[in-house]
């Protein structure tokens, strides 16, 4: 059983494990589905947040982070303690991570989730910074009360949602 607040997998720790979350940093949301505002730490409401960190030229991404957030977003379907988004931390090949390439990853992969883009050549993704993003695809995974429970490379989907299935107990 993995345990909420550690590494998983044997990942490095992040320095900002168990610590309050930070400001996600988006410059735009590609995808908003109707009703949502934009996802701030201000505005959760108490619900546990997974984020997923990818680009949208990153084979990693399309083999393991799009199939894991489809197969989380039809396991917690309804549940609205949950929110499930994924955000593009551009810091490289801009011309094929941008805010329009996010927008059609998401529609391949039918996530209607909330999809953020973060990072230009002028302006380094805060998101990527702030959530000390060494790579795609990354997992950060929020709990209720705004603390970082997770923040590695992404975990396999079973521990993720063993993971949200603690937290939401």
């Amino acid at each position: 059983m993995a345990i909420i607040g550690e590494v998983i997998s044997g990942q490095k720790e992040s320095q900002i494990l168990n610590g309050s979350a930070l400001e996600f940093g988006v410059d735009s949301w590609p995808v908003l589905p109707l009703g949502l505002q934009p996802p701030e730490i201000n505005n959760l409401n108490g619900q546990i947040v997974y984020i997923c960190a990818f680009q949208s030229w990153c084979p990693g991404c399309h083999r393991h982070a799009f199939p894991c957030l489809r197969k989380l977003a039809d396991h917690f379907r309804g549940d609205d303690r949950v929110l499930l988004m994924a955000i593009q931390t551009a810091y490289e090949g801009f011309s094929a991570n941008g805010p329009k390439q996010a927008r059609e990853t998401a529609e391949k992969y039918f996530l209607d989730i909330p999809v953020g883009h973060s990072g230009s050549p002028e302006r380094p993704s805060v998101f990527r910074k702030n959530y000390e993003i060494d790579e795609t695809p990354w997992a950060t995974i929020i709990d209720s009360e705004g603390i970082i429970r997770v923040n590695q490379r992404l975990p396999k989907v079973e521990q993720s949602i063993e993971l949200i299935e603690q937290l939401l107990s």
